[in-house]
């Protein structure tokens, strides 16, 4: 099936060369654990994308309950977000990192929005710890900014080179306002924020990091609302590292065969919330939860 704390690169100049544009965000993601500012979209594209998924939530984004079902997987309920997880300039990094493997799939996605002046955060961690996708290696998040993210917004943080730990052990945190679901934290991180870069961005630009990288983000203390979407992307030879449910994925670039795979492929939406795309977004993110509530048993 065809798929419809040293000097870091810093790219936001669409005019740049296809060697700087593509690989060096490729390599530094494998050496260092992160890229920052890449161009996703223009900021007006990602404002549309930011208003289509309101109207389909019927509410501002961060109103919504932490634990809603429509935080999740809004590329196969809205084809502005089904587009948006298809950019060519995120998916050309991908395939930069991943290397060998053109076949590359999204296996979920998540609304992060933190209200102005608010107590939201995220504590130091992994995505690959609650993932259950193995290799962990094989996986990229990607953060992209639907409003303009600075570092008083409570923007990512990451800590370069964490990623060559690999798995770190996770304990559970009381934080006060902390949005993990399992309220999950690596305690040595935890006490060296100081040591964390921050990755600020505008509307429109996105920020990657591996499974493995340890990130956080601070409460939002300024006048204005943050909101990205966080995508995982995978290489289409993952597999699931822990639950009995088969999970779907979207095919974003590449061809995959669901016999020999590990998901299910997901329905590019038609029309915004319509009945199809909610059926479709039922299945694909009760399937997730189903696997998702067994990693508590990590923490």
């Amino acid at each position: 099936i065809l798929a419809q704390p040293q000097e870091f690169l810093i790219l936001a100049q669409p005019q740049e060369s296809i060697t700087s544009t593509i690989h060096a965000p490729g390599i530094q993601l494998a050496t260092h654990g992160f890229v920052h500012c890449i161009s996703a979209v223009s900021k007006q594209r990602a404002e549309e994308t930011l208003f289509a998924i309101e109207q389909v939530l019927g509410q501002p984004a961060e109103t919504l309950a932490i634990d809603s079902p429509l935080r999740f997987k809004l590329h196969l309920l809205i084809p502005q977000v089904a587009q948006l997880v298809r950019s060519p300039l995120i998916l050309d990094v991908v395939q930069a990192y991943l290397g060998l493997s053109s076949n590359i799939l999204v296996w979920s996605s998540d609304l992060v929005a933190k209200a102005p002046s608010s107590r939201q955060q995220f504590t130091p961690h992994q995505d690959s710890a609650y993932a259950g996708i193995t290799p962990a290696l094989n996986g990229v998040t990607a953060w992209i900014a639907l409003t303009d993210a600075p570092e008083a917004s409570g923007c990512l943080r990451v800590f370069p080179d964490s990623h060559l730990h690999g798995s770190l052990r996770h304990a559970s945190a009381q934080n006060d306002g902390n949005m993990l679901a399992f309220g999950q934290t690596i305690p040595e991180f935890e006490q060296q924020q100081q040591d964390s870069l921050p990755l600020p961005l505008i509307q429109g630009q996105c920020s990657l990091h591996t499974l493995q990288t340890v990130h956080f983000s601070q409460p939002n203390t300024s006048r204005h609302r943050r909101i990205g979407l966080a995508v995982r992307y995978v290489a289409s030879d993952v597999s699931r590292l822990h639950g009995n449910i088969r999970e779907s994925a979207t095919l974003v670039r590449g061809q995959y065969n669901e016999e020999q795979g590990a998901f299910d492929l997901e329905p590019l939406p038609q029309v915004a919330g319509g009945p199809n795309e909610r059926r479709a977004h039922a299945d694909a993110t009760s399937r997730e939860a189903a696997n998702y509530s067994l990693a508590q048993q990590i923490f």
